[in-house]
């Protein structure tokens, strides 16, 4: 009875404890290596290259699951977003255009009585600040005016020419920033249907979103990736500034959310930027976290032959 407990009892207790542990959900259980009886080498081998694979395995399910589940939880917002766009943009151009017409008139106003060369210095200097005030809610409404729904020109498009169009207007601020740009793409990138302007102001928004955050936090390089898979074109915009707090990337695309330090910092860019991807079929999804730089990835469908409409430059 001693020697059938110690060298068979004992063992077969504790493969059995340990198997009910990794049942349990404990699975970094291992066995030790049963030297003294070997015929039970085998079983216990066995057993730490199961618990070891199931670990393996369940640590790789839980990273799939917490993938999917931000992912579905952004596509969800932008679900959410597209269908309060078409109504917000029919809004914003109302009011846009209701503010328009008597900020034009005051204006006038104002300019009108600045040419009275009888007016005290202090007068003068409240007129300019009323001047300056209309100007900023003028420039305000014509960002409404740009989000709004209009007739646009599609055609097909190389996404490259677009990068370059909006590298090309920010050159001067990426050297006097001396911030490197990157473009990574591949020799033949497929053409996207849509309208260049508009993608184009969309590049330039996230380009001069990276270049004032990095200018006021650090960084040193912004990257530009393109490529194709499964249909779309995908479009990614990197910096290494200094990010965003966790908390705030579900109001990025809300209107009139900015964290710039800045008078004419509207924070429409974003808002603007998500309608006019989602208007060409595509998705807009934004990653960031403090100290690890802006993440902005954009997909659109490649165009098809039925749209072969003239080539946009």
């Amino acid at each position: 009875f001693w020697v059938t407990r110690g060298t068979v009892r004992r063992p077969m207790q504790a493969i059995g404890a340990a198997a009910a542990a990794v049942a349990a959900g404990r699975y970094d259980v291992r066995l030790p290596a049963q030297r003294n009886i070997p015929e039970l080498a085998p079983l216990v081998g066995s057993f730490n290259r199961m618990a070891e694979q199931v670990e393996n395995h369940t640590s790789t399910l839980e990273r799939a699951v917490r993938k999917a589940v931000d992912e579905t939880a952004q596509r969800e917002r932008a679900l959410v977003f597209s269908s309060r766009l078409a109504t917000i943009g029919t809004l914003a151009a109302g009011v846009a255009h209701e503010i328009n017409n008597p900020i034009g008139g005051m204006q006038n106003a104002v300019n009108r009585l600045l040419q009275n060369d009888a007016l005290e210095p202090r007068q003068r200097t409240y007129l300019q600040l009323i001047g300056d005030g209309l100007s900023r809610i003028a420039r305000t409404t014509r960002r409404l005016l740009e989000f709004a729904p209009r007739d646009a020109r599609p055609g097909r498009l190389d996404l490259l020419r677009a990068i370059e169009g909006a590298r090309a207007l920010v050159e001067h601020r990426l050297k006097q920033a001396q911030i490197a740009f990157e473009v990574e793409a591949p020799a033949s990138v497929p053409e996207v249907h849509g309208d260049t302007h508009e993608l184009q102001q969309v590049l330039l928004n996230l380009l001069l979103n990276s270049l004032d955050a990095m200018e006021s936090g650090g960084g040193t390089r912004i990257r530009v990736a393109l490529g194709a898979r499964d249909g779309e074109v995908e479009l990614e915009v990197a910096d290494d500034g200094p990010g965003m707090a966790r908390e705030d990337l579900p109001r990025v695309f809300d209107p009139f959310f900015s964290k710039k330090d800045r008078p004419d910092a509207s924070g429409l860019g974003m808002f603007i930027s998500f309608s006019i991807v989602q208007n060409h079929g595509g998705q807009m999804v934004v990653d960031s976290a403090p100290g690890a730089g802006f993440r902005t990835r954009i997909t659109l469908p490649v165009a098809t032959a039925r749209e072969a409409g003239p080539l946009t430059s």
